[in-house]
């Protein structure tokens, strides 16, 4: 047998094998995804696409779209992480927010912090696909729904410009499907099903401003944001730590009409606020159509970012999270 051996990587978007370049732009002994494969050329046919080859060790590779539970624990294991549960029904611009959270790193937006990396990449790349002019679409779009069954994360690790010598901030984003979101507001054995929402540091409630923006729209969304804020109360998802973060999406549309009364808007949603913690809202418009020159690309996310990387709220105390009956995986995470 003639073994031989070649680089690799356990990301199955990674190409070292072919070009020598590394996916995260590391050096081969600092990546922690780099090893080196065995090969045997004895076994391997010469009109054989040897990339297509793989290793019984490398056959379940993680996909680098998005991360289950289990395989967060790759990243709670070793680091502190940040959880954050985004939440709001169908077409409200939860997805929209995090590809543009994306798209403004790689364009250096972010004027506070940097990009440090990222296990979930490709998911952020399909998210943002349809935004971009590759996708073919003659205005942007966001794909939805199928990204949002379960609970499923995204990993964005940042740097504070000002530390960069320091270790990276790991954040753990979860945009839970807009159908989910519905039935729970509907159903109190459906928002049973969001108990593990109890884990986060931050929950984010997106309420779709373009729905705001209509008169005949206004008064149901109003009505429906406060009931499921009350049912998550009533059923325990929500208590007296919840530091609930609103974010009024598309808010250009918002902002250019006269007749919508902000602060009437934020007396209606701040209704419970003696229930829980702290109410907080944030006014976002992640992507203007068409172009307003007073809310630019991006608009809001950076106070909407420090927000959860410069405060340390636990909606749930440390007795709790290691109590917490839910999903069997999180009996073995360490979320700090």
């Amino acid at each position: 047998m003639a073994l031989e051996f070649q680089k690799s990587c356990k990301q199955a978007a990674c190409k070292i094998h072919q070009d020598n370049k590394c996916l995260e732009g590391l050096d081969s002994s600092t990546c922690p995804h780099f090893f080196m494969e065995e090969i045997d050329n004895a076994t391997i046919p010469t009109d054989i696409d040897t990339t297509q080859i793989l290793s019984p060790a490398t056959k379940d590779l993680f996909s680098g779209r998005q991360m289950s539970l289990e395989q967060t624990r790759q990243i709670t294991y070793n680091s502190k992480a940040t959880l954050v549960f985004i939440l709001g029904e169908a077409d409200s611009g939860k997805t929209t927010l995090l590809a543009t959270i994306y798209d403004m790193f790689q364009l250096g937006y972010f004027s506070n912090y940097t990009f440090a990396g990222s296990l979930t990449q490709l998911g952020f790349e399909e998210r943002c696909h349809l935004s971009r002019a590759v996708s073919g679409k003659s205005s942007p779009e966001t794909q939805r729904s199928q990204f949002s069954d379960g609970f499923s994360f995204l990993h964005l690790a940042i740097k504070k410009a000002s530390d960069l010598h320091k270790t990276p901030i790991h954040l753990l984003i979860s945009d839970i499907s807009g159908e989910r979101i519905k039935n729970a507001r509907d159903s109190s054995v459906d928002m049973a099903g969001l108990e593990t929402v109890k884990l986060a540091d931050h929950i984010l409630l997106v309420i779709d401003g373009g729905k705001l923006a209509v008169n005949r729209l206004k008064h149901a969304t109003i009505i429906n944001s406060n009931t499921f804020i009350l049912k998550a109360l009533d059923n325990g998802i929500f208590n007296d730590r919840t530091e609930l973060k609103i974010v009024i999406s598309k808010w250009d549309l918002l902002e250019a009409n006269t007749t919508f009364d902000f602060e009437s808007l934020e007396r209606e949603l701040k209704k419970h606020i003696s229930r829980l913690s702290k109410i907080e809202i944030y006014k976002v418009g992640a992507r203007a159509t068409p172009p307003n020159p007073n809310v630019e690309f991006g608009y809001g996310l950076s106070n909407l970012l420090d927000s959860c990387v410069n405060t340390s709220a636990n909606v749930a105390t440390e007795d709790t999270k290691h109590n917490l009956k839910t999903e069997r995986y999180f009996s073995q995470y360490k979320f700090e």
